[in-house]
């Protein structure tokens, strides 16, 4: 992670014997490796748990995985932390700012059950990484953006909008070459089925354009708290 951080030209500090890394803002990141596999000669994968912190806005912590292919173990290590510094941290880093910059947002307001209070809930859409193998034969009706993947199941997600808890959302949807179609949804690093019929419907509607994959982090947090409006007779 540190190495990743240097080449990206982001400060940082280590403590206890570099196991976690702290940013300026008042992330603070710990890294555990969960999986090596040997594929065949040059090629490994290995997987990552990374879990992040912020007193203010997330102490109770949470966690995303990086799954990544290299030509060795520390190849692929140094790809995971690559993608992690482009894809998430950006989406961290403005969840625990006032105003987000790097990222789109989508703002929601969630009525208020009690009639009190109402809150303002955001959506903060990380890059998407998007690979396909061939270009597409047609115009999309309605080109890829950064918040179809989220739009697309946002219905899925209703109860989580109703808390005022600050989630972390991995989306993955791909189609194989052959038309296999394969999606992944975790919500705090925990495995969200939910979410695997309408990313599958989605996914099957796209072009056929060989090998395709849309994978994005995104989080989901509370921005301010305002008197609900009661409108009287």
């Amino acid at each position: 992670m540190m190495a990743a951080l240097r080449t990206a030209g982001m400060p940082f500090e280590s403590a206890e014997q570099n196991l976690h890394v702290s940013l300026p803002g008042g992330l603070i990141f710990s890294t555990e490796a969960v999986e090596r596999l040997t594929l065949g000669d040059g090629r490994v994968r290995i997987c990552i748990k990374i879990s992040a912190w912020h007193a203010d806005y997330f102490p109770q912590g949470i966690a995303e995985y990086q799954h990544a292919l290299g030509s060795s173990e520390q190849n692929a290590i140094q790809e995971a932390f690559k993608n992690w510094v482009n894809m998430d941290l950006p989406v961290l880093q403005d969840a625990v700012s006032l105003t987000p910059s790097a990222c789109s947002v989508i703002q929601l307001q969630v009525p208020a059950a009690s009639e009190i209070i109402a809150t303002s809930r955001q959506v903060i859409l990380g890059p998407v990484a998007h690979l396909v193998s061939r270009p597409p034969q047609r115009a999309e009706e309605h080109p890829f953006c950064p918040c179809c993947l989220f739009t697309e199941c946002m219905a899925v997600f209703h109860d989580l909008l109703q808390t005022s808890t600050v989630f972390g959302i991995r989306l993955f949807v791909s189609r194989d070459q052959f038309g296999k179609l394969a999606v992944d949804c975790r919500v705090n690093g925990e495995d969200f089925p939910a979410a695997t019929e309408p990313l599958t419907a989605y996914a099957a509607k796209w072009q056929d354009r060989g090998l395709e994959f849309r994978k994005q982090y995104l989080m989901i947090r509370s921005t301010r708290q305002i008197p609900a409006v009661t409108v009287k007779d």
